[in-house]
């Protein structure tokens, strides 16, 4: 090879290099502001947090008892595994308090969809869907209705494996 083929080789391998760090910096940015990132990588801990605030400042409790998303108060919190809950009655902090694992989103309130594709995505406290007893939470309403179609395919199943070995 002459040197003019090395050059050319050299500088070939460069912008390639380049293009490649551009991707990976780009792409790590949008997973940073919009929390996507694969499961095992763990970037966003146990629980979706906004400000150290669970799912939004919606209470949990809510879904079950008026069937409806309800955003809850600060003066209503309850902290659990250093994670503050807000709930829109004294009666729902109260419950949550005696059994916090019955009204937690599953996957930590991340996207339910996401995860059964091995992913951590942001979830909107509006789009969400109680199954088994068990609330799940989703990015947005169309996404939540492919995960429903694929209840029986056992998309439960898979995003429950996919959360346990993250």
């Amino acid at each position: 090879m002459n040197s003019q083929s090395k050059l050319t080789q050299n500088k070939k391998l460069r912008i390639t290099s380049g293009i490649v760090l551009f991707l990976v910096v780009a792409i790590s940015g949008f997973a940073y502001t919009q929390k996507v990132s694969p499961l095992s990588w763990g970037w966003w801990g146990p629980v979706n947090v906004d400000e150290g605030v669970a799912i939004g400042g919606y209470d949990p409790v809510a879904y079950f008892r008026s069937g409806t998303p309800v955003k809850g108060e600060s003066k209503h919190q309850v902290s659990n595994n250093g994670v503050s809950w807000y709930f829109s009655s004294e009666e729902n902090k109260k419950l949550f308090e005696l059994t916090p694992a019955k009204y937690q989103p599953q996957y930590g309130g991340f996207c339910a969809f996401a995860t059964s594709k091995g992913f951590t995505a942001v979830s909107s406290p509006e789009a969400w869907h109680i199954e088994q007893n068990k609330l799940y939470l989703f990015n947005d309403k169309n996404v939540r209705e492919t995960w429903i179609s694929e209840i029986s395919d056992g998309v439960i199943a898979q995003s429950d494996k996919n959360w346990k070995t993250h």
